[in-house]
């Protein structure tokens, strides 16, 4: 996963950043008047909402197989949480 990020996020010796090189982009920015140089493509790695909800989950399976309720070969929560986690609040 990390090759093709840094595929879109870095230049390489004889191209531009992958993501000026994607056809809708550069439409994206003609269309709007937008000079891509001006920009920057950031990969900042981030959680979904739903893996915290999983992790929540895989750490409460393990408590009750601490407790001797649930058996499962599980022996960690294998989901990851990040710093940077965006939530969606349903209004």
């Amino acid at each position: 996963m990390c090759n093709v990020i840094n595929r879109l996020t870095s230049k390489s010796t004889f191209e531009a950043e992958g993501w000026k090189r994607i056809y809708g982009v550069m439409k994206f920015f003609e269309a709007f008047d937008l000079t891509p140089d001006d920009f920057e493509l950031e990969a900042i790695k981030v959680t979904h909402p739903i893996a915290i909800g999983n992790r929540i989950f895989q750490e409460k399976v393990l408590d009750d197989k601490n407790q001797g309720t649930v058996e499962t070969s599980m022996n960690t929560a294998f989901f990851e949480v990040h710093q940077k986690t965006f939530k969606v609040d349903i209004l």
